[in-house]
């Protein structure tokens, strides 16, 4: 995963970035966006798009605008990597959990990873929230990280 350079909020209004996403990537486990509608607009390569569980698949120049408290992950399944426009709606302070994010993504592995990654998104509530199955996993994971003393990244 990698934000393009150009992501940076103007205002709380809204912040949008582009997302280059590998061929055959997973993304993220099931969330939702308790207060932000996310919109995405498929640059070139496929996404794979699944909303409360329904598959979608977006081709390039296709969007799909998905609301707030709506279940979904996203992953390209093709060949490719994809290139996709991502904006939330407000912007709120996401910017600040998608650069600590793609900093464990890219400094982290293993284990490790999981920690920071479960860290971060129990101290994200506003952000992000997953189905009750995964908050204890992540709760437990959160609360290893932080008795082994371990920081979030940036």
């Amino acid at each position: 995963m990698e934000v393009w350079p150009h992501g940076r909020p103007a205002n709380r209004a809204h912040f949008r970035f582009e997302w280059f996403i590998a061929p055959h990537s997973a993304g993220l486990p099931e969330h939702f966006h308790p207060h932000q509608e996310e919109r995405l607009h498929v640059i070139s390569g496929r996404l794979l798009v699944r909303i409360e569980g329904h598959p979608v698949s977006l081709h390039p120049d296709e969007r799909l605008s998905i609301s707030p408290g709506t279940r979904h992950t996203c992953g390209n399944d093709g060949e490719t990597e994809a290139r996709v426009r991502v904006e939330f709606v407000p912007g709120l302070e996401i910017h600040r959990f998608l650069r600590a994010l793609f900093a464990i993504e890219s400094s982290s592995r293993g284990l490790r990873r999981l920690a920071a990654w479960s860290l971060l998104c129990t101290q994200e509530p506003e952000h992000i929230g997953f189905r009750t199955r995964l908050r204890l996993p992540l709760r437990l994971a959160a609360g290893v990280a932080r008795r082994a003393g371990s920081r979030l990244p940036g």
